[in-house]
This record gives C-alpha cells, sequence and structure tokens, in this order.
C-alpha cells in the first residue's frame, strides 16, 4: 500500500506538470497581446514535453509489480492506465493549440502544418530525454540555465540519447498523426 500512496504523489505531481502544457498551449492560442502569445508560446514550448513524458513513467511498473500482494497489483495497474491515458490525452490537448493557431488562413501558405508538427514532436521527444535521461525539470531553464545548457549539450553528445530522441519521436508522430487519420480529426 506504501507504493500506491508514494506513486499517488509523483503521478499527481507529474500531472499537473503535464496540464501546465496545456494551458500554457492554450493561453498562447488565445492571448491577444504579442508580448503575451510569444511568453505562452515560449512556457508551452517548455512545459509540452511533460505530456508525454508520463507515458515514460511507465517503466516503473515492472520494479514494483512483484512487491504487491494480487489485489493491490489490480490497483497499481489501475494506478499506471490512467497515468498513461493521462499522457496521451494531456499530449493530444497540449497540441492542439499548436495546430490551431498554423492552421490559421494567413500562417497556410507560409508553412506545412503537418511537417511544423512532425518537427514539434521530435522537438518534444528531446525534452522527454532530457527528463528522462538528463533529470532536468521544465523550471531548470529558469533557475539552473547553465545545468540545462550543460544538459542539452550532453544529449547531443550522446549517441544513446539522439536515438532515444528519434525513436520516442517517431513512435509520438505515429501516435499523433495515426489517431489523426484513424478518427478523421
Amino acid at each position: 500500500m506504501d507504493i500506491l500512496r508514494f506513486n499517488m504523489q509523483w503521478m499527481t505531481f507529474n500531472v499537473s506538470l503535464a496540464l501546465f502544457g496545456v494551458l500554457f498551449g492554450f493561453l498562447f492560442l488565445y492571448s491577444k497581446s504579442l508580448f503575451l502569445k510569444v511568453i505562452f508560446f515560449i512556457l508551452w514550448l517548455i512545459f509540452i514535453p511533460n505530456t508525454i513524458y508520463l507515458v515514460t513513467d511507465l517503466k516503473w511498473l515492472p520494479e514494483q509489480f512483484p512487491k504487491l500482494d494480487s489485489v493491490n497489483k489490480i490497483y497499481l495497474l489501475i494506478q499506471y492506465l490512467i497515468l498513461f491515458l493521462l499522457g496521451i490525452i494531456t499530449f493530444f490537448l497540449g497540441l492542439y493549440p499548436l495546430e490551431k493557431f498554423l492552421s490559421k488562413p494567413k500562417l497556410r501558405a507560409k508553412a506545412s502544418k503537418e511537417l511544423i508538427i512532425f518537427l514539434a514532436n521530435y522537438l518534444i521527444a528531446f525534452g522527454v530525454v532530457l527528463g528522462r535521461v538528463e533529470r532536468v525539470n521544465s523550471w531548470d531553464i529558469f533557475t539552473n540555465f547553465q545545468q540545462t545548457l550543460s544538459s542539452i549539450l550532453n544529449t547531443f553528445y550522446s549517441k544513446e540519447d539522439i536515438i532515444f530522441v528519434l525513436l520516442f519521436g517517431t513512435f509520438i508522430n505515429i501516435l499523433y498523426f495515426g489517431w489523426k487519420k484513424a478518427f478523421k480529426i
């Protein structure tokens, strides 16, 4: 039962960070002021990786599963299923403002919406790697800029991290565009 309580704490915190990614996206989309639009876009860019990052937290399940009795194993699976679904849902909700912004008539002629979202998903994957591997938090860019910059460079110089970025970026692109195509969204 301690594992389940412990999970509720960090899962709630991580879901809150994911919700900031969604919130900043909508604030970016609906801001009238160009200054605020830029600020909220930057904050969205910093927090949006927290959405799909939730999916990577499934890595703790195999470690925790054998430590529980059969009844609590069911609760554990439910916890991780909810976390997984919230990761997917917040990811889609977090990308919606960017897609909506790129659908504006004056922007459509300048760039392909799908290409920008495709590339954004790899940037999001890069952010996930910064968090999962380098243990960089979203707010570290403000509170510990030098360490964040060092972590970004470490990621670029790590063959394993770049492979993770490419694989995870491909995964979320397949997820995003596959979902849109399947449901004709």
